[in-house]
């Protein structure tokens, strides 16, 4: 490219946030994998870009990069790794993200080949000696003007924080599908006189098969706090035609924190205690008083069925088996979210909110001044990934992240921002934060009435964790796995952890129907085939007594402040040396 028009495209470059040439390119040299092949692999074909933009994550910039590798014994790999930087606290993580690449190393099948094929995948990291030693090593007349445009895409990412595109060019409007199973909606009144309601879709088996076959339980679905994860109209597939698919009765429960029937005033005690007894109540005067009833619960959701079992006010003979993703009787949180439930942001957003707890999410919808007042300082908090959508900007501000953008269709995004989750009611979060402070599930006073009744959970029981937390961390399905195994050793119970995925996208990504849903609808298989199994019950579980660390524990989850102003003075140093 000539210079005047890279000139030009500097400026354009700046303006637009698209990506400079000179940060694209071909790469060279060599590998040691000791542990793979004695010798060096030599690359034979490497491609590395160091500005890669995504529009659905537009504050986001990846580095990636792809090196085909030959070694003296024939064998051929590829080394393909990414590293994603967001604009989290002012550069806080920029060390650990400029210097951690998220790595696979995959072995190329030959012809004829019947060997086990290798795939690994895992984080390398690189020390600041050694990072000192690669940019002094840089050499050519253009290493000034490539450090130059290097520290210029971080500053704007770190720093300056300016979206390289917007999200709205990527909107797909009217994308709901026409063809979605047809529902039912049943009004249901609560023991305290509230209204909620549960959708209901009949199974999508042949009558005439099901004649033949063995009816199978329905299933009750419970979503989280107030962002809709099951019933997704823009999305070719979500859990609700899955299960329908596999000839169950889906319910799904709107309780009173739905943005349809929002409560002014209501507690997570409310829906265990109130909501969920005559939705139960209702499946079972529909399907019969001896059916078993499969729970699917996420996040506030999965709190609520805990509230509901283990303070008595459901029975576990009524329940087949209970599958929590990112929620169980435990609740363990991020850094960040840790903090902002532990500093009085609550109570501060009660007190502004004042008589009206319920708050408006749309941009154009009308508010009190307080409601105006709160929606400002909601966009002005930390989070871990921004976004160009107000309304997202508001909900990620108050909860934290919901999910990772990178795995939310922009269809499902428009939708559930503009249609879906247009009301917040705010009541429920001081007892919320009494939950999370604690670390597990307390009554609306914050006192332990639920853990102590272990007895109360004879139940089969999944739970699923994301493995790149945003919001709830793997421990959460840790501790509740281990409970549950100590307290009832008698039932089935089982863990996940899914790679890649936050805390809502488990249930709402793209790819969530290939990764999550399979471990979901396989605990309800076998409880389906475990039927009333009354196989004499162990005391305890040898294996629900070693207590050891959980290998899905993230690493520095605080951060390093010393590293981040270490890489700050790092950068500044190189553009004085280089330009």
């Amino acid at each position: 490219m000539q210079s005047q028009n890279l000139k030009s495209f500097d400026k354009r470059n700046w303006f637009i946030g698209e990506p400079h040439p000179l940060l694209r390119g071909k790469a060279g040299g060599y590998v040691v994998f000791r542990a793979i092949e004695k010798d060096r692999l030599h690359v034979i074909d490497g491609e590395m870009d160091l500005c890669v933009v995504d529009g659905r994550t537009p504050y986001t910039q990846y580095m990636h990069y792809r090196l085909l590798l030959a070694a003296a014994s024939g064998s051929r790999y590829i080394l393909e790794g990414k590293k994603i930087m967001n604009p989290y606290h002012f550069a806080l993580y920029a060390w650990r993200e400029t210097t951690t690449l998220y790595v696979t190393f995959n072995k190329v099948a030959q012809s004829g080949s019947t060997g086990t094929m290798l795939n690994l995948k895992g984080e390398l990291r690189v020390s600041f000696t050694e990072l000192l030693k690669c940019f002094i090593s840089l050499k050519g007349n253009g290493r000034g003007r490539f450090i130059h445009l290097l520290l210029q895409t971080l500053i704007r990412t770190y720093i300056l924080q300016i979206p390289r595109v917007t999200r709205e060019n990527f909107i797909v409007t009217d994308s709901c599908d026409k063809s979605y199973p047809s529902s039912t909606i049943d009004d249901i009144r609560t023991a305290d006189g509230y209204i909620i309601r549960s959708r209901h879709w009949k199974n999508a088996r042949n009558p005439l098969l099901l004649s033949r076959e063995k009816v199978l339980n329905p299933i009750l679905l419970l979503n989280g706090y107030t962002m809709e994860s099951y019933w997704l109209p823009t999305e070719p597939h979500d859990l609700v035609r899955n299960l329908l698919e596999e000839g169950h009765d889906v319910w799904l429960l709107q309780t009173r924190l739905h943005p349809l029937n929002p409560a002014n005033n209501a507690t997570i005690e409310d829906i265990g205690k109130y909501d969920i007894p005559p939705a139960f109540g209702k499946i079972l005067e529909v399907h019969g008083p001896s059916t078993k009833i499969h729970v699917v619960a996420h996040c506030a959701g999965g709190l609520a069925i805990h509230i509901a079992l283990m303070g008595g006010h459901v029975s576990a003979t009524h329940i087949a088996s209970l599958s929590c993703t990112n929620s169980s009787m435990f609740f363990k949180l991020t850094a960040l979210a840790t903090i902002k439930m532990w500093l009085p942001l609550v109570p501060i957003s009660m007190a502004i909110l004042g008589k009206n707890k319920i708050l408006p999410l749309l941009e154009k919808s009308k508010g009190s001044s307080g409601h105006r007042l709160l929606k400002f300082i909601a966009r002005c908090l930390p989070r871990y990934e921004r976004c160009t959508c107000k309304e997202c900007e508001v909900l990620s501000g108050i909860f934290g992240n919901a999910f990772w953008h990178e795995n939310v269709s922009p269809a499902l995004h428009h939708w559930l921002n503009t249609e879906s989750a247009t009301k917040l009611p705010m009541s429920a979060f001081p007892h919320l934060r009494r939950i999370c402070n604690s670390g597990y599930i307390v009554d609306s006073n914050g006192n332990n009435s639920f853990l102590i009744h272990p007895e109360r959970m004879a139940i089969s029981t999944l739970y699923i964790s994301g493995g790149r937390s945003l919001l709830v961390t793997p421990e959460t399905s840790y501790l509740a796995n281990k409970y549950m195994k100590l307290h009832q050793p008698g039932f089935r119970h089982e863990r996940a952890v899914v790679d890649g995925f936050g805390h809502s996208d488990l249930l709402i990504g793209e790819k969530s129907h290939e990764k999550v849903f399979p471990h979901i609808i396989s605990h309800i298989r076998l409880a389906e085939q475990e039927g009333n199994d009354l196989t004499p019950r162990k005391k305890y579980s040898k294996e629900a007594l070693d207590w050891g660390d959980d290998p899905y524990r993230e690493y520095g989850d605080f951060g390093c402040w010393f590293f981040a102003l270490a890489i700050i003075f790092f950068f500044l140093l190189l553009h004085v040396l280089f330009w």
